[in-house]
């Protein structure tokens, strides 16, 4: 579920299950069954994700903040910002980005 546009939004998503590119099923395990220290089921994912834009005149910053939770695997946090001056020439777009990681064991 998203509300809002492409440069300001809150975006919340729930998956219990997905669809592997290499079958035409939808499943709860995942392909990571071959890893003798996950169980190869899951209880889906959990995300929440926030935008910003702010105008400069000419110029603006965009900002991003994600959290996800991918039950019983990992949980990871991001945030990213941008700035951007379209107005130069060469339109330089300078991005930092940070993440925080967790794996669950």
């Amino acid at each position: 579920m998203k509300y809002g546009n492409d440069t300001d939004f809150i975006r919340v998503t729930r998956v219990f299950s997905y669809k592997s590119y290499a079958d035409s099923t939808f499943t709860r395990t995942s392909r990571l069954a071959q890893d003798n220290t996950f169980s190869g089921k899951t209880d889906g994912l959990i995300a929440l994700g926030l935008a910003k834009k702010r105008d400069l005149g000419q110029r603006y910053f965009t900002s991003q903040l994600w959290g996800e939770k991918y039950a019983d695997i990992t949980n990871i946090v991001w945030a990213e910002v941008h700035y951007v001056a379209p107005d130069i020439l060469w339109k330089p777009d300078l991005g930092i980005q940070g993440f925080l990681w967790q794996k669950y064991r």
